[in-house]
């Protein structure tokens, strides 16, 4: 961590020396935002702007990424970003196994208030196939 930090330093010095102001994009360079959880929290914010397609293929690494981020940034900046996805039923299959990882991880309160509010209209939808009312009690 300390090593990350004096890079950071050298960088930021080495911007600093050349008489340039850094810009947003050379801070992004910065080794730090390389980290999997800075360029997953970064993703998500560019999320509405992704297809489908390339929603389902984030949303099926997810679960890899999922332990490796704090429980507060998962609850509080991943949850929601995955359960306004449940307005559009073909992320559905993509998205419910995310949020059913994150419920494993919750205390009883949390499920109820942060969770369940949002699978509830989850056990209405009747597409796509892959998602019933039964797999998803089956799940949680």
């Amino acid at each position: 961590m300390k090593s990350e930090q004096e890079n950071n330093r050298k960088y930021i010095d080495v911007t600093r020396e050349e008489g340039k102001k850094s810009n947003a994009d050379q801070i992004t360079k910065i080794p730090f935002f390389d980290d999997v959880g800075a360029v997953t929290l970064q993703y998500f914010d560019s999320l509405f702007q992704r297809d489908n397609l390339q929603k389902s293929q984030f949303y099926k690494s997810l679960p890899k990424v999922l332990p490796k981020l704090p429980k507060r940034v998962v609850v509080y900046r991943i949850l929601p970003a995955l359960t306004s996805e449940f307005v559009n039923p073909d992320m559905v299959p993509f998205v419910l196994p995310n949020v059913l990882l994150i419920a494993e991880e919750c205390t009883k309160e949390e499920y109820v208030h942060l969770i369940m509010p949002d699978l509830t209209p989850v056990f209405k939808q009747q597409e796509p196939v892959q998602v019933d009312a039964h797999t998803v009690l089956s799940c949680t």
